[in-house]
């Protein structure tokens, strides 16, 4: 890794391969550790139960969804598992995320589809009528010109009217 200007490389990070399944115990540089900072917080990851599901499905539907889920990657058993786990919960739908990032970004927006604007109800987006000019003022990094401000149902687009 090539070392950053004026960072201290003893803050740099580096990566560590995990030798075996995920679990409470892995091995590491050869040497069985207890781990505790994973995102396995159920267990569920080593699970026999689940592994021998997850083969059967990978096996029987692919490898991958091949798309984002709105795009082409809804799949039927993404849909029958949203609605086994909201009958389980006992809630009138489900929404599955990919990971916890994409649940993070995502969930405000399925939970609550309101304008931050001004609070009201909203198919998408935000209302044209309550996005603030941009400020400060955006400029092209290439010629200096003030960028175009597009609005889009999701927010803004700004480009430079001279440079492509």
């Amino acid at each position: 890794m090539r070392p950053l200007p004026g960072i201290d490389p003893a803050l740099h990070r580096a990566l560590r391969t995990i030798e075996s399944a995920q679990g409470p115990k892995v091995m590491l540089d050869g040497r069985e550790v207890l781990l505790l900072c994973s995102n396995d917080y159920l267990g569920l990851a080593g699970d026999e139960r689940l592994r021998e599901a997850a083969a059967e499905a990978a096996y029987r539907w692919g490898a991958g969804a091949g798309g984002s889920q709105l795009v082409s990657g809804h799949m039927t058993i993404h849909r029958e598992l949203e609605e086994r786990l909201a009958e389980l919960k006992g809630y009138e739908a489900c929404v599955l995320f990919g990971s916890g990032f994409l649940a993070n970004t995502g969930v405000v927006a399925a939970l609550a589809p309101y304008c931050a604007g001004c609070g009201k109800p909203l198919a998408t987006g935000v209302h044209e009528r309550c996005l603030r000019p941009l400020d400060p003022p955006r400029f092209c990094t290439r010629c200096g010109r003030k960028l175009k401000v597009q609005v889009l149902p999701t927010g803004y687009e700004a480009q430079c009217v001279r440079c492509p």
